[in-house]
């Protein structure tokens, strides 16, 4: 007998490690979220629950808690009874089982909503098929606050049972809230079984988040880098619990999307700092036109300072400058830029410095130079050569 003539006697390893790589793709893909600078600062691996989204404003904490489940048969539905583990069928709504709704889905889900009282955004369940329709009109009923489905008003009269909360019992009003923190994602295509179809999504989202457009080698290189990266962060039982050591061994920040992308960190941070609001971005191009040109990091990191002060300069002098000398000012600047690209691009930091010397005479001669340092005027170029790369 060869050894595809016989069945083997089971796949469950095999079907875990599919379901594995699907929670790997949809952690990858929340991370690259962090990538836009508007409030998700960190993602946790497989620490609490398949991921954890963290969200900070104004020193304020917000998780999201994400499961990720999946079915090879594309064409089922997630039923009642795994989601809620509630019976749809039973008409005494005395016969559900506690348990049953403690260890669903869903129900592993609510312990964030408790346990996490004040910090828990949104809990989530997120799948490559579809739910049936009466979870659907459920979690409408949830949302409108009617609770008038019978299934849904069983669940909440036993989550205090289910779900206790260890200060006290919670009201009807607070077990409403957090069951209304729900949120389900089916169909979601990154999570389904051809595993092809995650590139040119996080290529997608690269792309929406920071503007870099990635050709599809990059793209390929740097969402395996990042599967790898989120696998790592899944990997190894935690031992130390302390803030850091979590936010080090079991998840993903700035720094490491940055690394993956090849972006220096510090030059992005002077960028953020100065108030660039697309400061991945820009750091993208500064870093990719002046290391191609031979540049260090050291330079580069220089260089992204500049184009923070030019930023910084050009924001305090607007209303104090008349906007004449300002138009003037700017076109100079578009002038010895365009010079630069005549001169076959060459952006080593030596010739860039040439550049600055003869802007710099420029703007003297025509009454234009106020109080501009050779740095500002670095960083005026390096902008209309972000401008001009976008």
């Amino acid at each position: 007998m060869k050894l595809h003539e016989i069945k083997p006697r089971e796949q469950s390893g095999r079907d875990t490690f599919a379901r594995y790589k699907a929670q790997t793709r949809a952690a990858a893909i929340a991370a690259l979220a962090i990538l836009e600078a508007s409030g998700v600062d960190r993602v946790y691996c497989d620490y609490h629950d398949d991921f954890v989204i963290r969200s900070t404003s104004v020193g304020t904490v917000r998780y999201r808690f994400v499961q990720v489940k999946t079915k090879k048969k594309q064409n089922e539905n997630w039923a009642v009874n795994e989601v809620f583990g509630l019976k749809a069928s039973i008409r005494n709504q005395d016969k559900q089982d506690s348990d049953a709704i403690r260890e669903s889905f869903a129900g592993k889900l609510f312990c964030h909503t408790v346990n996490f009282f004040d910090t828990c955004d949104h809990i989530a369940l997120l799948t490559n098929i579809n739910f049936e329709n009466r979870i659907e009109a459920m979690l409408a009923d949830i949302q409108l606050g009617s609770f008038s489905d019978p299934l849904v008003a069983e669940l909440a009269k036993r989550f205090n049972t289910c779900f206790p909360y260890a200060a006290r019992e919670l009201t009807e009003l607070e077990v409403r809230t957090l069951m209304a923190k729900l949120v389900i994602e089916p169909d979601v295509e990154y999570v389904k079984e051809k595993e092809e179809a995650f590139f040119p999504f996080a290529r997608e989202k690269i792309h929406e988040y920071s503007e870099i457009d990635l050709n599809r080698h990059e793209t390929r290189e740097i969402a395996l880098d990042l599967l790898a990266l989120v696998e790592q962060r899944s990997a190894g039982a935690i031992v130390d619990f302390s803030e850091e050591n979590i936010d080090r061994k079991a998840s993903i920040g700035i720094r490491d999307l940055l690394e993956i992308l090849a972006i220096s960190y510090d030059a992005y941070e002077s960028l953020r700092s100065g108030g660039d609001q697309k400061a991945i971005k820009t750091a993208s191009v500064i870093q990719r036109v002046l290391v191609a040109a031979g540049a260090t990091s050291d330079e580069v990191e220089v260089c992204a300072r500049c184009k923070t002060g030019w930023d910084v300069w050009l924001r305090a002098n607007r209303n104090v400058i008349n906007e004449i000398n300002l138009l003037a000012l700017t076109a100079e600047v578009e002038q010895v830029f365009r010079t630069l690209i005549l001169n076959f691009g060459d952006f080593r930091v030596s010739k860039l410095r040439l550049h600055v010397l003869s802007l710099r005479q420029r703007l003297t001669a025509e009454g234009l130079i106020f109080d501009l340092k050779d740095e500002h005027l670095l960083g005026a170029l390096l902008a209309v050569l972000v401008r001009f790369k976008s």
